[in-house]
């Protein structure tokens, strides 16, 4: 009998060492931001999703493009970008899908990623890209880099600004984001 104890006691032990062991090797926190990447997705945030950041711009918001129509200023528009995953993702493409028909100018519609530390209020862009003219038809604009590329809902908020030149031949259709969820 206290030999069957014994074993059974060595038996509990080694089994509870083992489930520390794999409980341990298998435990990960909540705040990754570098790892394997899941497959690529996308955010898109359409015209109809910037507001103006000026009070009293003058702007036309179609909900599928927007516009300034300002006759003598460039304009600025947010919008909000919200990853629908609980843990760090990785920016791997920004495009701006935009109207510019205006031969005048070398960048008409600008797009800019952003990301803001919410412990400290601070931003940083994390890529920017910009349309040229004389064109028609709507076209696609990537950002030539990315960086920082990663963006953790646990620290950062995330979001979209617009700059719209003084023009009606200039239209930003849409901001598209591709990613990876860090897993």
């Amino acid at each position: 009998m206290e030999k069957s104890k014994k074993l059974w006691i060595a038996v509990l032990s080694c089994v509870l060492l083992i489930a520390l062991m794999v409980g341990v090797a298998g435990a990960r926190g909540n705040d990754r931001t570098s790892g394997t990447l899941g497959p690529t997705a996308y955010i898109t945030v359409p015209g109809a999703a910037f507001n103006p950041i000026d009070e009293g711009a003058d702007w036309y918001n179609y909900g599928q493009w927007i516009r300034n129509d300002s006759l003598s200023d460039e304009r600025f528009y947010a919008g909000p970008i919200v990853f629908p995953h609980a843990g760090a993702v990785q920016i791997t493409e920004v495009v701006l899908s935009a109207y510019d028909n205006n031969p005048g100018a070398t960048a008409e519609a600008c797009a800019t990623v952003w990301r803001s530390v919410f412990a400290s209020g601070a931003e940083q862009s994390m890529a920017s890209v910009c349309s040229t003219g004389s064109a028609t038809g709507v076209r696609k604009f990537s950002a030539p880099t990315i960086s920082p590329n990663t963006v953790n809902p646990q620290r950062h908020a995330c979001y979209a600004s617009l700059v719209l030149r003084v023009g009606t031949e200039i239209r930003a259709y849409a901001v598209r984001i591709a990613y990876r969820p860090v897993l």
